[in-house]
């Protein structure tokens, strides 16, 4: 998928390297801010993982990248356009889709049911049966349950549907929030078996994890954040550092990381 967006009233596109820039972000709610000046950057084909414990501000820089949440101050920079403060629209339209954490299915609706609605939307009425051929091709588990009520899906095939229902946009970008959230580990390898496989066709990806272990598995680099500041920012591979850093943000225990 690929959007050429207009600028705004004294704005100007700009080359880059990168698919997305977070530039000396601030953000927050209201009178509570979570992040203080966080700055990173994705390149082309390449995968960051956002690792911390809960509370530290991982999943509102996942919303500030994808346009949820507008920073206090700072910017958000999209394939080389400036689109802090711009409606979320746009940064989809720029190519970046967000699979939040949770089951965000609808429950009484099937596995097509919710797929059609997704597609029909974006494709119009014509182009939902393409879409729906291409999901069942890369999800053959979900076209075995295409009649089954979402509800009733196990934990690891909800992801697979969240996941399903962006990956056929073709994003330039996955934000991917916490998917092991809730689920068995057994459950947790399959869901990062697809993310693996979704970063091989080529797209770039941010992952918020709690459980460092699995998005250092799937990601080049790496930021830990505590308390809304960038700990650690630096290859995935740094296991040494890393893991000096999160252990200097305070956590209790080091279940999931590297040794």
């Amino acid at each position: 998928m690929s959007a050429t967006l207009p600028a705004s009233d004294g704005e100007a596109a700009t080359t880059t390297e990168h698919v997305i820039e977070l530039d000396d972000v601030h953000a927050g709610y209201a009178q509570f801010q979570a992040l203080f000046g966080i700055s990173l950057s994705v390149g082309p084909g390449r995968a960051l993982a956002v690792v911390g414990h809960n509370g530290m501000g991982k999943t509102t820089l996942a919303r500030v990248a994808s346009g949820l949440v507008v920073p206090t101050s700072g910017r958000v920079v999209v394939g080389g356009v400036d689109l802090t403060g711009r409606p979320t629209h746009e940064f989809a339209l720029a190519g970046v889709a967000h699979a939040t954490e949770g089951r965000s299915v609808f429950s009484s609706l099937s596995v097509q049911e919710n797929l059609s609605l997704t597609f029909r939307q974006r494709f119009g009425r014509g182009g939902v049966h393409p879409a729906l051929e291409r999901v069942y091709e890369l999800f053959p588990r979900l076209g075995e349950r295409r009649t089954q009520l979402a509800g009733s899906l196990s934990g690891g095939e909800q992801r697979m549907l969240t996941l399903a229902r962006v990956m056929v946009l073709e994003p330039k970008l996955l934000i991917a929030d916490e998917l092991s959230l809730g689920l068995a580990p057994i459950i947790t390898d399959e869901v990062y078996k697809l993310l693996l496989r979704i970063k091989s066709t080529g797209t770039s990806m941010i992952v918020i994890e709690q459980h460092v272990q699995h998005a250092l598995d799937v990601c080049d680099d790496a930021v830990v954040i505590d308390r809304g500041l960038a700990a650690y920012s630096g290859p995935a591979a740094d296991h040494e550092r890393l893991f000096a850093a999160f252990q200097h943000a305070g956590a209790a225990d080091a279940d999931g990381l590297p040794n």
